[in-house]
Parts: C-alpha cells; sequence; structure tokens
C-alpha cells in the first residue's frame, strides 16, 4: 500500500514533487519513519509505509506559497550567480552582456541583430561607456552626438553603461529598426 502526499495526491509521488516538498519543508514526518520512504525499482515515483509513516496534510494556499516562496529564492540565487559571473568579466564584455540583455528587450533576440549591434558599436567606442570622441564630442558607447541626448533616459548618461545603451537602441529602433539596418548604413556612409 502507498501512503498519500501533502498535495492530498494518493498513490505515487514523482520523485521531483518530493524534493520540492522536502526543501520547502512540506513534507513533514516522525525522523524515525524516514528509513521508511524508497524508491521502487522504477526509480520514478517515492513509496512510503502508511504503517509506519503517517503523512501530514497541508492546507493548499501554505504549499503554493512556500513553493512560490522556493521559487523566488532559487531565482534570487540565479541573479547573484549572474552577477558573480558579471562582476569576473571585464568592463567591456559587461557592457556587451547589458547590451546583449536589452536588445533581447527590445526584441532583437536572434544571433543576426546581434552580431550587427556589436559590430556596430565595437566599431563607433570599442563598447567602453567613457569613450568620448574629441573633434566630434560624441560620447559613450552608441557615440551619441550630442552626448546629452542620452539625459532623456536617465541623469547618469556619462557614466552609466546601461543608460548609454538603452538610448542607443532606442535610438536604432526609430531611426534604422533593427541593429542590421544601422549597421548597413554604416558600412555605406561612415555613421549611423
Amino acid at each position: 500500500m502507498i501512503g498519500t502526499c501533502p498535495l492530498g495526491i494518493s498513490r505515487r509521488l514523482p520523485v521531483a514533487a518530493t524534493a520540492v516538498l522536502a526543501a520547502t519543508g512540506l513534507w513533514s514526518a516522525p525522523a524515525a519513519a524516514e528509513a521508511n520512504v524508497s524508491r521502487p525499482s522504477g526509480g520514478s515515483a517515492v513509496r512510503i509505509n502508511p504503517q509506519v509513516h503517517e503523512v501530514h496534510r497541508v492546507p493548499a494556499a501554505q504549499v503554493i506559497q512556500k513553493v512560490q516562496k522556493a521559487q523566488a529564492l532559487k531565482k534570487a540565487v540565479r541573479a547573484a550567480r549572474k552577477q558573480q559571473k558579471k562582476r569576473s568579466l571585464s568592463r567591456v564584455e559587461r557592457n556587451k552582456v547589458v547590451g546583449l540583455e536589452l536588445a533581447e528587450r527590445f526584441g532583437w533576440d536572434d544571433k543576426r541583430q546581434w552580431r550587427c549591434l556589436e559590430r556596430l558599436w565595437t566599431r563607433e567606442s570599442g563598447w567602453n561607456h567613457l569613450a568620448r570622441n574629441p573633434s566630434s564630442g560624441a560620447h559613450g558607447i552608441p557615440q551619441a552626438l550630442p552626448g546629452s541626448k542620452m539625459g532623456g533616459i536617465a541623469a547618469d548618461w556619462r557614466t552609466n553603461p546601461e543608460t548609454q545603451i538603452k538610448w542607443g537602441l532606442r535610438y536604432i529602433k526609430g531611426r534604422y529598426g533593427t541593429p542590421c539596418a544601422a549597421w548597413a548604413h554604416f558600412g555605406a556612409s561612415g555613421w549611423y
């Protein structure tokens, strides 16, 4: 005979679900009975000896709340790892990561558009957010002329690569439609 899980599902509980329930603390049972939880030879479910192990039912709202907390924690851990990875990158590489993330938000998530944008801003500024053209006064990653145009995004336009990239992507979308169209114009004229 197989016991029931806290969600009220009887018969067999997938191993992945058991792990979630155990991680969130929803599977409360006497410690002595834990030894009586075993995987059948099929390996896809957990069997509980109901004579030794009594599973306590938990209200669905509590289950949902705890699972959401676990998911939020997992998301936060992923974000922290991503930030740590970013810190280990060079300044230019970090700027490119921000550019890729923002380009995806603009709907340019295919490799072709990214390659065009990467080439365009590599030629313009080398992805250096402190780049400044002394002869024209163009500034930042997208080489905005004048640089103060980027102030429409945020006041930190001189030093914040994200502000510069957002402005540059809006400029490209409004003037050319796509990074590849901007890159083609740059190739033909030497500017965009």
